[in-house]
């Protein structure tokens, strides 16, 4: 599970399920999803991991202290820039 799998739809789906800003409001499947990786033991959250890097990269990277939001939101930052990187 490594953060480059969290692409910015990602990071703003899991922004908004834990309450933070800058996210996105993700379908109810996304939704139960993160909802189960955030719930799930750590033999689990690999499991799922294998199917879904990048939301357990996310779930991951915002359940870690002291900068887990903020890297998320950079990431969803990312979303309103065109591709060659200028806003």
């Amino acid at each position: 599970m490594r953060p480059d799998e969290i692409t910015p739809v990602i990071a703003r789906h899991v922004l908004y399920q834990y309450d933070c800003h800058g996210g996105y409001r993700p379908g109810s499947f996304t939704a139960h999803l993160i909802t189960t990786i955030g719930a799930a033991d750590p033999a689990n959250r690999y499991r799922l991991s294998l199917g879904f890097p990048g939301y357990v990269a996310a779930v991951n990277e915002i359940e870690t202290p002291g900068g887990g939001v903020e890297t998320l939101q950079a990431i969803a930052a990312k979303l309103t820039e065109a591709p060659d990187g200028d806003s």
